[in-house]
């Protein structure tokens, strides 16, 4: 059961993700986020969903180690000197619910336990671009029923109220412990209203990515 929602700072903007399927049992999903906003951001968030992409179609997948580490090279041959990018990288067996991934500097994912526990997604390496030949370390995680496992952007973490205060990732582990026993679309939404009510007509500055799955 998945939601997500995207929402530029602009009309297009340098956040990133995307779902890809690998046979009947197994599919990858990827998160970035580029530095910068707008049409610049947005062309190299199109080159690292190209990069990605290219690792995951047309034969075997490697591991996410493997996938996220010629990444970090491909994005660091098309990337300006001094900007980088954040990326999750996960694959999903979907008959066992185990999730192996890579997180290179991006915001920590969580997974939720039905039960109310929260778990943060760190295993990984540096972020892209910032390192030439940078190794990454592989995570695990298996979900059970109801489980959620969710992903954003710092756009919505650091979306800030009329005093300057950023709502900050403690609030939205709340948000989604609170509507944990709600469908995708109802948690995402959920949470998407504790910012806006946060934030108290505040304007967003950043773009803001939010994707929620619910094992079933």
């Amino acid at each position: 059961d998945v939601a997500r929602e995207f929402i530029p700072f602009r009309e297009i903007g340098g956040d990133y993700y995307d779902f890809l399927p690998l046979g009947p049992d197994r599919m990858a999903f990827a998160i970035g986020d580029v530095m910068g906003k707008g049409i610049a951001a947005a062309l190299l968030a199109a080159s690292l969903k190209a990069a990605v992409r290219a690792q995951v179609q047309g034969g075997a997948v490697a591991s996410p180690e493997e996938v996220v580490a010629r990444v970090n090279r491909l994005f660091g041959e098309v990337a300006p000197r001094g900007l980088f990018a954040s990326l999750f990288f996960a694959i999903f067996d979907l008959e066992t619910l185990d999730v192996e991934y890579v997180n290179a500097g991006h915001d920590y994912p969580f997974v939720v336990r039905a039960a109310g526990e929260v778990t943060d997604l760190k295993e990984g390496g540096t972020l892209l671009g910032l390192v030439d030949g940078s190794a990454y370390e592989r995570g695990r995680v298996r979900l059970h029923r109801d489980d959620l496992l969710v992903f954003y952007s710092d756009g919505v973490t650091d979306r800030g109220d009329a005093r300057g205060d950023a709502y900050g990732s403690d609030r939205l582990k709340e948000a989604a412990r609170r509507s944990r026993g709600d469908a995708a679309r109802i948690i995402l939404y959920s949470m998407l209203g504790d910012v806006q009510g946060w934030s108290d007509g505040t304007a967003a500055e950043d773009d803001a990515t939010l994707v929620v799955f619910k094992a079933r």
